[in-house]
């Protein structure tokens, strides 16, 4: 078990569509009929949630070079713009009042992003794999 994702498991969620959210209710259906300005909102911290947000981007940085921020990784720790031993470090949170469409759009925007991370690359064609040098048991146990 690795030690970085040590009391991690009770934090994850299993990923759940938008239409399924949408038919439960729990999202809006986006409408805003009323043209009033949204509800600001202050961002509330959760200490342990922060936490467990730590260990998730340490492990991605170590253990997969990836870069959570800059949404990309890299092959080799010599090719990230900071090496392991500088991390971001969060501020605090300000007063700042932010609006749901405002995280809506942030959270849209970094989905957009870690998108090409987080598709499953598909398997070689027959083709491809021979022009790489495809070996077959057959052949090989001949050999």
């Amino acid at each position: 078990s690795n030690p970085l994702l040590a009391n991690v498991q009770d934090y994850l969620i299993e990923e759940v569509s938008a239409e399924e959210d949408e038919l439960l209710g729990l999202h809006g259906t986006g409408e805003q009929g009323t043209g009033t300005e949204e509800k600001k909102e202050a961002i509330q911290e959760n200490p342990k949630l922060l936490k467990v947000l730590d260990k998730l981007i340490l492990y991605l940085r170590i253990v997969h070079s990836v870069d959570f921020y800059n949404c990309l990784q890299y092959p080799y720790e010599d090719e990230m713009p900071n090496r392991c031993g500088i991390f971001h470090v969060r501020s605090n949170i300000t007063e700042e009042m932010v609006t749901n469409t405002e995280i809506e759009d942030h959270n849209k925007n970094m989905e957009k992003k870690l998108k090409a991370l987080l598709d499953v690359m598909n398997g070689l064609s027959d083709e491809e794999a021979n022009k790489l040098g495809l070996k077959t048991e057959e052949d090989e146990v001949e050999k």
